[in-house]
């Protein structure tokens, strides 16, 4: 399970636990028009303005969305300031998402393993791995856990009216509730192992699921120049970390450091829920609300705003070693790039204009950057990371 959030080893690297389900295909004919309505979800007309309370939760902000055909609604939970954001909209394929904000202060993995370990049993649901469990019962369209380079995200979508309610269930029990027993978090995260199973005299390794997803992740040219370019622009912010963990790093998260990092971060005060759909929304709060918010009272958490990165006056120079293959010839694996912080993320207007900028210089082989240095002679090819990177 890799990716960027891992996968796609680009900027800050973050990884993400890849978990897809197709909706299922019917195999009865006999569905009929008033079966398929019973099973579906229903937006509810409902008059809504900001101030408007619906349960324990305060409309915000309520804009029109004509080309969904909705609207856009941000709520506040009155109890615990958990938000949360509702796109209602004629699409049935509703979905839900909650995410909690969780920058790293190092490279031990912890937002990752978090995520790994909350999905291997709650208090609701105490089997081995509900997640899993529920892709083989599930008729979602989408099922996904992601780690970011400053967040984390549980997220999935559906047609069917029970089948979301359950996952809400599901999710909103792992994500607050979870077990996070030893054995989990050995599994998941880091465990000595002896080399050879059967004798005990032999030598100790570590295992772990995520200690060798990222042993593989960070094993490239393009990760390497991930976690260069990290360090080295990015000195004292998040992203100056792998989130996903580095194996070096990984044996100094403790099961004790793990379940106070899900204290700190995982808490409805630290919580933004995402919803989108024709769901009546009223009955998702509930749920929302009952089986989760009712059981915390409001913290003080951490401003969740990154810091501005702190420009460098002058170059900085580093460099990166990465595994090298012993089957092939490893004299022309080398790569050299030069990069720059350029504008803030947040300011889209610039933002698309460093992207347009980027593919007139760079997207093809006849763009004027791109044509340049390959003429050079300089190497055989781009550097991997060329370009923009804007997550």
């Amino acid at each position: 399970m890799t990716g960027a959030t891992w996968g796609h080893p680009v900027g800050p690297t973050v990884a993400k636990r890849a978990m897809r389900c197709e909706r299922r295909k019917s195999s009865s004919a006999a569905l009929n028009t008033q079966q398929i309505l019973d099973s579906t979800i229903h937006m509810e007309d409902t008059a809504a303005s900001t101030g408007t309370t619906i349960g324990g939760y305060t409309i915000t902000r309520i804009e029109p969305l004509a080309r969904l055909e909705g609207r856009y609604l941000e709520l506040e939970h009155r109890g615990t300031g958990a938000r949360h954001i509702h796109i209602e909209c004629p699409d049935d394929n509703n979905a839900f998402a909650v995410f909690f904000s969780t920058p790293p202060v190092d490279s031990t993995g912890a937002a990752h393993i978090l995520e790994h370990v909350v999905l291997a049993g709650s208090r609701k649901y105490p089997v081995r791995d509900p997640f899993f469990s529920m892709t083989r019962r599930s008729l979602a369209t989408f099922m996904n856990a992601l780690t970011g380079a400053d967040w984390t995200m549980y997220l999935y979508s559906t047609r069917n009216a029970k089948d979301y309610k359950n996952l809400l269930d599901v999710y909103l029990d792992a994500t607050f509730f979870p077990r996070l027993d030893e054995d989990s978090f050995k599994q998941e995260g880091i465990r000595f192992e002896f080399e050879n199973p059967d004798d005990p005299q032999s030598g100790l390794r570590y295992k772990g699921v995520v200690f060798n997803e990222m042993k593989g992740a960070l094993a490239t040219a393009s990760s390497a120049v991930d976690r260069a370019i990290g360090k080295t622009l990015f000195q004292g912010l998040p992203y100056a970390y792998v989130s996903g963990g580095d194996p070096e790093d990984i044996p100094d998260l403790t099961w004790e450091s793990l379940k106070a990092f899900h204290a700190r971060h995982y808490h409805p005060s630290n919580a933004r829920f995402y919803t989108y759909g024709n769901q009546a929304l009223d009955r998702t709060l509930e749920a929302i609300e009952t089986n989760a918010l009712a059981k915390f009272e409001r913290i003080s958490v951490a401003d969740g705003r990154i810091q501005n990165v702190a420009r460098a006056t002058r170059p900085m120079r580093a460099v990166e070693a990465y595994p090298a293959s012993g089957s092939e010839d490893n004299t022309k694996k080398a790569q050299a790039l030069t990069a720059w912080v350029t504008v803030q993320s947040a300011d889209s207007f610039q933002s698309l204009a460093m992207k347009v900028l980027a593919e007139v210089l760079l997207s093809n082989a006849g763009s004027p950057l791109r044509k340049a240095l390959i003429d050079s002679g300089l190497g055989s090819a781009l550097a991997d990371g060329s370009g923009l990177q804007d997550d």
